[in-house]
Formats: C-alpha cells, sequence, structure tokens
C-alpha cells in the first residue's frame, strides 16, 4: 500500500468515527455487566455479558420484528429492482421529449423528502384500508427508492448494453422483451446488486414510514419495535442501547457483506480507453 493509499484509509477512517461512535458505545453499554455500568457509565467494560440481549430479545419481541423487517424490506427490494430496471431499459431505448420528461419526472421524486408527502398518503391509503400491511409498507420502500434506482440502471444500460449491441440483437430477431430478458439484465447484474443491498440497508433503517403506515405492534418492523421501548416504564438506558444493537446490527452486516458487490456495481460501466 503507497502513501496515497495510506492516507486515503486515514482519512475514510476519521470521516467514519462520528457515524461509528455511536453504535460503538451502544454495543459497550448493552454487553457491559449492569453493577459496572452503574457505578461507572463512562467506563469501558471490564468484562462481557450477553444477558441483556437475551432479555430485550425476549421481553420486546425483537424476534418477530426481524421477522417483518425481513418480510418488507424483501418486498421492497423487489419492487425497486422490477421497477428500475423496465424504466431505465424503456427511457434509454427512446430519446425523445416525452421520455426526457418521464425521466425528469421520476427524478424529481428526490426532491421531495418523506416528512412532505408521508401524510397525505396515509390519508389515501387509510381510506381503502391498506395500513397495518407489510405488504404495502414494501411496496412504499421500494417506491421511494425508485428515483435512484432508475438513475443508477439508466446509466448502467447506457454504458453496458450501447444501442449497437441491442441493435444487433433485434437483426437476429429478438424483440424488446427478450433484448431487456437475455440482454441487458445479465449485463446489469453487478448494477443491479448495488441497487439491492442499498434498498435493503435503506428500507431496513426506515423509521418514517414504518411509523405513519403501522400502528399494531405485531406488524413493527424491528426499528419500529427497538425504539418503542422507550416508552414502557421501568426500561433503562442499557436496555434501549441493547435493542439498538438487535436493530441495527443486521444492517450493518449487510452493507458489510455487500460493501464489494456495491462498489463493483458503480464501477462497472466505467468506461475505458
Amino acid at each position: 500500500m503507497n502513501k496515497i493509499s495510506k492516507g486515503r484509509t486515514a482519512l475514510v477512517m476519521v470521516f467514519a468515527i462520528p457515524f461509528l461512535y455511536p453504535f460503538v458505545i451502544a454495543v459497550f453499554m448493552a454487553i457491559e455487566p449492569k453493577k459496572e455500568y452503574v457505578n461507572n457509565p463512562a467506563a469501558l467494560p471490564h468484562s462481557v455479558t450477553f444477558g441483556l440481549l437475551k432479555q430485550v430479545w425476549k421481553e420486546q419481541r425483537l424476534g418477530p420484528g426481524i421477522v417483518n423487517s425481513v418480510i418488507s424490506t424483501a418486498v421492497g427490494a423487489v419492487v425497486v429492482v422490477a421497477a428500475s430496471s423496465t424504466a431505465a431499459f424503456w427511457l434509454s431505448r427512446r430519446n425523445s421529449l416525452a421520455s426526457r420528461s418521464v425521466m425528469g419526472v421520476i427524478l424529481s421524486g428526490w426532491l421531495f423528502p418523506g416528512v412532505v408527502w408521508i401524510i397525505p398518503f396515509f390519508v389515501l391509503i387509510s381510506r381503502v384500508h391498506l395500513t397495518n400491511n407489510l405488504i404495502v409498507l414494501g411496496v412504499v420502500y421500494g417506491a421511494t427508492n425508485v428515483p435512484f434506482g432508475v438513475y443508477l440502471l439508466y446509466h448502467a444500460i447506457k454504458q453496458v448494453a450501447p444501442h449497437e449491441v441491442l441493435e444487433a440483437c433485434r437483426l437476429d430477431g429478438c424483440n424488446q422483451l427478450q433484448e431487456f430478458v437475455r440482454i441487458v439484465v445479465p449485463l446489469l447484474r453487478p448494477a443491479i446488486a448495488t441497487l439491492t443491498a442499498l434498498a435493503v440497508v435503506w428500507s431496513w433503517g426506515d423509521f418514517l414510514i414504518g411509523l405513519i403506515m403501522l400502528n399494531d405492534q405485531s406488524k413493527f418492523p424491528v426499528t419500529l419495535a427497538a425504539a418503542s421501548i422507550a416508552n414502557k416504564n421501568n426500561v433503562n438506558s442499557q436496555e434501549q442501547a441493547g435493542a439498538a444493537v438487535i436493530a441495527l446490527l443486521p444492517m450493518l452486516l449487510i452493507f458489510l457483506v455487500a460493501q464489494r458487490a456495491i462498489v463493483r456495481g458503480f464501477v462497472s460501466g466505467a468506461t475505458r480507453e
């Protein structure tokens, strides 16, 4: 590793400290014996125990919360990949005012934060009795990530499946569906893997959308289940920290496992001289 690489690594580590520090503190609080924490909350643990994590897992029903999170995030990932890939393919094959207008409308979704549209959206779905539904929650997760997905896959298609390649397929007798399934999708695998990983991480860490759309605690994803502990009586900060660690750990593990796929997806379409 040369000096430039070492300098970049050190710089990244410095910038990561403010983001990792709260999680590391929460881990220390969750595994520290209660007596040690009461005597000196600011000290590092001298011994480790997982009794508190087991207690929080059992009493706060975080297991069902993880199952709910898996269902909603899986639905969201399927929705965003399906919608983004088909929309990006359609837009990339056309160079008209209509396609550019559609692209602009889709990308404008980035301009509106969730707090702007979530309440009106909740009013609409409550009228058709679609609240407290994990499948609907997953569809909303997917829809909120579609603008990013279309942007990512659109540029990936332009680079890995240029017009000349697909034109040759048409001359061989392929229709657009065959082009998409047999040519574009296999070439887009790195970008699709990137989109899937990011969609899962973003959906798993969501709090606002789930809070608005769900009021049945049995349907709460793990982030809401962990946050609801703060509203209960006789719950100390160690238990809250333990619940937060259990809720966030799967998301961090997914990101760590998928980080290479994420990088490959972003650089797979880079042009080479």
